[in-house]
């Protein structure tokens, strides 16, 4: 693309950077809002009687208990003392994307989302490095309770002459 032509002063080039500037802030403002539904929603059921849930979201706001469930799990991981978190790598995520992320630990989803690029990963890549963790995790304990249980073993068996006295 070294032939870049301008019309009126603007590049190709500057039309992809306004591009990539308005869906970042386009998956920022979706994110945000889907946070704020989410809240509004937990405090709509708390005031919608026991066995009308369902058809207060079919009436009143069209969703499906799915959906307000997802939004309202959005709300309640992501709340950091009543607002959204505010990080750089919360503000790139897509709505599935931080979704996804739902499956870590709290603790454990920005870093994760940082190592692994997720910004820029489809949710199926998402889904496989979380499993890939998640398996490692699971090979890493493992073998932590094995050499625990091997430990144990050893310290049970202890040899005769390291209890004898020797003249």
């Amino acid at each position: 693309m070294s032939n870049i032509i301008t019309v009126q002063g603007r590049s190709a080039s500057t039309i992809a950077a306004e591009i990539r500037s308005l869906d970042a802030q386009g998956k920022f403002i979706c994110l945000t809002y889907i946070f704020e539904i989410g809240r509004r929603l937990v405090e709509a059921k708390d005031l919608v009687n026991h066995g009308e849930w369902g058809q207060y979201l079919e009436t009143e706001v069209s969703y499906s208990q799915d959906t307000a469930n997802k939004y309202m799990r959005i709300y309640r991981e992501y709340n950091v003392a009543g607002a959204m978190p505010n990080s750089d790598t919360f503000r790139n995520l897509e709505f599935s994307k931080a979704y996804k992320l739902l499956a870590l630990p709290a603790d454990q989803r920005e870093t994760f989302a940082q190592e692994n690029d997720i910004a820029n990963k489809s949710t199926r890549e998402i889904d496989r490095l979380i499993k890939e963790r998640d398996a490692a995790l699971a090979a890493q304990k493992k073998a932590e309770e094995e050499t625990a249980s091997l430990h144990l073993q050893q310290s049970k068996t202890v040899s005769p002459s390291s209890h004898c006295c020797r003249p």
